[in-house]
C-alpha cells in the first residue's frame, strides 16, 4: 500500500511531500523511515527517524555523508492521518531539540514557538504538547528511543534494502492500517 507523507511548516507556511523517504516500519502508533536530506546538504547525509503520532514526537538519527553519526535530533509534531488518502501530515510545531553525544540538548527556535502561541498560529493544546516533549528530551525519558535508532541505523547502514525486510519490525505494506 502507498502512503503519502506530508511536512507542513507553519513559519514560514509551507507544504512539502517527503513520501520519498523509505518506510521501515508503521504500526498505527509509530512510523520509521530512512530519509535523505529534501535539499542536497554537505553536513547531512542521511537519517533514520522514530515518529511516534499520539506522543507528539519525531526524533531522527542524523548522519554525515560517510555515515558517521553526528547528533539527534528532536522534532515536535502533531500528525493527521486522511485515511480516504494513506495520507499523514506532520505539523512541525516548531521548537526543536538537537542532541550532540556527550553534551546537554540545546533547545531551538523555542521563540518561534512563543511567537506562534501569541498569534494564534498554534493551539493551547500543540502549545503544552511541545512543552512536555522538550522537558521529555531534557529528562532523558526518551533515551531508549534514541538507542532503538542507533541500532535501526547500524543496520539501515550495513544490510541491503533486501535484509531490511526481514527485521522483526511491523510489515510496511499493511501495518499503517487504522
Amino acid at each position: 500500500m502507498e502512503y503519502t507523507f506530508i511536512r507542513k511548516r507553519l513559519i514560514p507556511e509551507e507544504e512539502v511531500d517527503i513520501s520519498s523517504d523509505e518506510l521501515i516500519s508503521c504500526n498505527g502508533r509509530v512510523i520509521i523511515t530512512r530519509w535523505f536530506p529534501i535539499k542536497p546538504r554537505r553536513d547531512i547525509g542521511w537519517g533514520v527517524s522514530y515518529t511516534d503520532m499520539e506522543s507528539g514526537y519525531k526524533i531522527s538519527a542524523v548522519h554525515d555523508g560517510e555515515g558517521n553519526f553526528g547528533y539527534w535530533y528532536v522534532d515536535v509534531v502533531a500528525t493527521k492521518y486522511f485515511p480516504g488518502e494513506n495520507k499523514y501530515v506532520f505539523t512541525d510545531l516548531l521548537v526543536d531539540v538537537r542532541i550532540y553525544p556527550g553534551k546537554e540538548p540545546e533547545i531551538l527556535d523555542m521563540d518561534e514557538l512563543e511567537y506562534a502561541k501569541k498569534r494564534g498560529i498554534v493551539s493551547d493544546y500543540d502549545y503544552n504538547t511541545a512543552l512536555f516533549v522538550v522537558d521529555s528530551v531534557k529528562l532523558s525519558l526518551l533515551s531508549s528511543v534514541m538507542q532503538l535508532l542507533m541500532f535501526i541505523s547500524y543496520l539501515c547502514s550495513t544490510f541491503s534494502d533486501e535484509l531490511l525486510l526481514l527485521l522483526p519490525l511491523s510489515p510496511k505494506h499493511d501495518a499503517c492500517e487504522h
